[in-house]
């Protein structure tokens, strides 16, 4: 069954991915239940929140859902939760939502009522986040972090914390040569490897007063880094 074609995002690479019948219809319930949650009230310009499409999250789980199925999911930087609460309910049932903006944690508990779900909510920021502490606790991590472009290295901040205590890494990643190879010397320093599961361009509506137009488009990495010695 081929890929849903009016997509919110372009997928650069791989040129073409069909999903099998059962991964169609979870595709489509994925979509649905982020539908019904909210996206950022009052965005922080700091923090760099913006979501992502529906369709965009359901796709990335789908992709990377034989790293979710039943492990412990830490989603680093979980915002209103549209990647957390669809893995506790289609994937894993202890995960775990990390974030700094206690405002966007009480969207997430609110939703999260009203689907009849749990997950474990961490107020905090990346910097407080003791790797050693969760070593051994979490399986994969799943982020989409900030780029960077308010605060410079930030995203090497969150990937940094979470190669040292996860054994698998889903995170999206401004696509360029130079970043690539930053985010393989990185991985390498933790004994991990990187790879490209898929290349995306989607649109980030206009947001905060310094963009200039109604949309803009951004392009993305979705890399998996896991350990060096496994599949």
């Amino acid at each position: 069954m081929s890929f849903p074609k009016k997509s919110q995002f372009v997928l650069h690479y791989p040129k073409k991915m069909d999903l099998l019948r059962s991964e169609h219809v979870l595709f489509n319930e994925i979509k649905s239940l982020v539908n019904n949650i909210e996206t950022f009230k009052n965005p922080k310009i700091g923090l760099e929140q913006y979501s992502l499409p529906s369709d965009l999250i359901a796709f990335i789980l789908i992709l990377t859902r034989k790293d979710l199925i039943n492990n412990n999911i830490v989603d680093l930087g979980c915002g209103t939760g549209r990647f957390t609460l669809p893995i506790s309910k289609f994937f894993s049932e202890r995960v775990i939502g990390v974030d700094s903006d206690f405002s966007v944690l009480n969207q997430l508990r609110s939703a999260m009522n009203k689907l009849h779900l749990h997950v474990d909510l961490l107020n905090t920021s990346i910097e407080f986040v003791e790797p050693s502490n969760w070593k051994n606790l979490f399986q994969t991590t799943i982020m989409n972090p900030p780029f960077g472009t308010q605060r410079r290295g930030i995203d090497q901040v969150f990937l940094r914390k979470s190669l040292a205590y996860s054994e698998v890494v889903i995170s999206l990643h401004k696509t360029s040569t130079k970043s690539r190879n930053l985010w393989k010397r990185i991985a390498s320093s933790y004994n991990k490897r990187s790879t490209i599961l898929a290349t995306i361009e989607f649109s980030v509506l206009r947001t905060f007063k310094f963009h200039l137009h109604d949309q803009h488009n951004v392009k993305v990495d979705l890399i998996r880094f896991s350990n060096k010695d496994s599949s």
